[in-house]
């Protein structure tokens, strides 16, 4: 406390009381002030040291005031008797310890090391009694709850005491039980500590382990137990619990029955200040009422929580109840709309019987009848109205459902381009007129500029790479990139089922796309290579990844190949991906 008094109000009347009320909150017994005095006499023989130092950056004469040894007046009110109000606050706002850091900022290279040792003791003091101010206040609250639940009880202080060290013997006898699981080697060594000696042994393995820069060195406990002797295997557990617990040493799990602890700063910071490390251990009844009042507070907290998880769990039962109705409700709505749908098939298309039994089968279903599986030229074309109203019901934009904007009540509502992807299905003959309503304006396309002629050189690659003897020509006589293009758009649009049962790959790429052309069915294969025909002849697409894909598809007359009707259909209902 000596390397204080650079603060004016330090000498204060005020001061001095509140200081020996600080001490009394703190330590609470006379030996404890008396060490605590004695130990700020020893630090008058360090303030003589840095007297001559200070001497030259004060000109006041407080610093010649303390280098005298003016220490008695200080000691006698520490032995005084005097008795304060003076809160814990006011001190440390009367002690105005921030100006002593900056005090020993700003003079830091003046004071050098003196002035490292300054500023450690300041940070060394706000510590602490940032430290004892939390655990009294703490301790202040719950011997006040304590004392409550005593009052509402109606029992004396001393029938409370009982019981308390009842419990406290309980747990005590139920720890030393534990402890007796541990190996008997382990045991023995721990007897082995003398209580009168715990202090001094301390101190001394924290002197040989520790440099004058305050940093600590490592060191395992049974460095500490094999110096002391003959204290009680309870003791020794209860210390080391509260070691751990107040921050003093750390754990690190070794192997096998050993563990290996380590000082902390704070052991350091307190012994520097002269205390006894074994005053700072919590009293046993304290304790014990705090975990009598934690493990009631616990109970009900648990059982609050059952009754919320509970709550969740009824809820949750119902919520599934409601799910699985609604499902129910859905399934019988849909299963009456594929009967109803199933009926106006078999009434308009003779012979026909399809075995279905679930919503996913009829999907299938439509999905083959709509690419020719189930010769659409045979089937009315109301049959095919009826299919796409059950497609608008179940959601399913298998082909393009979403841009065939179907207000089918005549023929002749029907758009233009849907008119022309029709006829064949339902037999209605082209003319004139289709185009004419199309509202396309031709004029409005542009052809984009035409790729680079290919060398002849890469002709003769591709021609390599395709096997299939419909397409091998096609690379010979157009342009290699066109025909790569065109073949990828194919495979993007063809029907689902191909993929999902394995016929190409799911992804074309340059290297892939002559093994997948190999692979497609003879139908496909036949379909491609008139969609290439087709457009390569006319020069009406040299960018087959244009915006303008499904202009230049309306301008060009229908193929004639069924599936390659539906194949332009489908890249007219999905135009906005180019």
């Amino acid at each position: 406390m000596g390397l204080l008094r650079f603060n004016d109000s330090f000498w204060s009347q005020d001061y001095l009381s509140g200081l020996e009320r600080l001490f009394e909150i703190l330590f609470g017994r006379t030996e404890e002030l008396d060490q605590l005095c004695k130990f700020v006499a020893d630090l008058v023989l360090f303030e003589k040291k840095l007297g001559n130092t200070l001497l030259k950056l004060n000109d006041d004469g407080k610093a010649q005031r303390l280098a005298n040894g003016d220490i008695d007046e200080v000691i006698d009110r520490l032995h005084s008797s005097a008795q304060t109000n003076l809160k814990l606050a006011q001190l440390l706002e009367r002690s105005n310890l921030l100006n002593l850091r900056k005090f020993a900022v700003e003079h830091r290279e003046t004071l050098k090391k003196e002035s490292d040792n300054i500023f450690k003791a300041v940070k060394i003091f706000e510590d602490m009694v940032s430290l004892y101010e939390k655990s009294r206040q703490i301790f202040e609250q719950k011997y006040q709850e304590l004392r409550q639940t005593n009052e509402s009880l109606e029992l004396e202080d001393s029938s409370l005491d009982l019981i308390l060290k009842q419990v406290q013997k309980e747990v005590r006898d139920e720890n030393e039980k534990l402890y007796t699981e541990e190996s008997d080697d382990y045991k023995l060594s721990v007897l082995q500590i003398k209580k009168s000696e715990l202090r001094k042994v301390l101190v001394e393995l924290l002197q040989l382990h520790t440099d004058k820069d305050y940093v600590i060195k490592g060191l395992e406990l049974s460095e500490f137990i094999d110096a002391t002797y003959e204290l009680s295997f309870k003791e020794v557990e209860d210390f080391k619990f509260d070691l751990v617990k107040n921050g003093f040493i750390k754990v690190f799990e070794g192997n096998g029955i050993s563990t290996n602890y380590q000082w902390t700063d704070k052991t350091l910071k307190f012994v520097d200040l002269g205390m006894d490390l074994a005053s700072l251990q919590l009293d046993d009844s304290r304790r014990i009422r705090a975990s009598i009042l934690e493990f009631e507070e616990l109970k009900k907290a648990q059982f609050q929580m059952f009754l919320e998880v509970d709550k969740c769990r009824c809820d949750l039962d119902s919520t599934i109840m409601l799910t699985l109705n609604a499902l129910e409700e859905l399934e019988f709505k849909r299963r009456e709309k594929m009967r109803q749908c199933l009926e106006d098939l078999s009434s308009l298309i003779p012979g026909f019987e399809p075995k279905v039994d679930t919503v996913q089968d009829l999907q299938k279903f439509i999905m083959k009848y709509r690419f020719g599986f189930y010769r659409p030229r045979q089937i009315p074309f109301t049959s095919f109205k009826k299919l796409y109203e059950f497609e608008n019901f179940t959601q399913n934009q298998i082909f393009g459902s979403d841009l065939v904007e179907l207000t089918i009540k005549e023929d002749k509502t029907i758009p233009a381009i849907i008119y022309a992807c029709l006829k064949h299905i339902d037999g209605i003959k082209s003319d004139s007129e289709v185009w004419e309503h199309s509202m396309i304006d031709s004029e409005t396309f542009k052809l984009r500029e035409e790729i680079v002629e290919i060398t002849k050189s890469e002709k003769k690659y591709w021609s390599k790479k395709f096997v299939n003897t419909k397409i091998l020509p096609l690379f010979q006589k157009y342009e290699p990139e066109t025909v790569i293009s065109i073949i990828k758009l194919f495979f993007l649009e063809l029907p689902e089922p191909l993929i999902e049962y394995g016929d190409i790959p799911s992804e074309i790429t340059d290297d892939s796309v002559a093994h997948a052309v190999d692979s497609l069915r003879t139908e496909y294969k036949d379909t491609l290579a008139s969609l290439v025909s087709r457009f390569t002849d006319k020069k009406e697409l040299h960018d087959v990844i244009s915006k303008n894909l499904s202009h230049v598809l309306t301008n060009c007359e229908p193929a004639q190949d069924a599936n390659c009707q539906i194949f332009i259909k489908k890249m007219l209902s999905h135009g906005s991906i180019f």
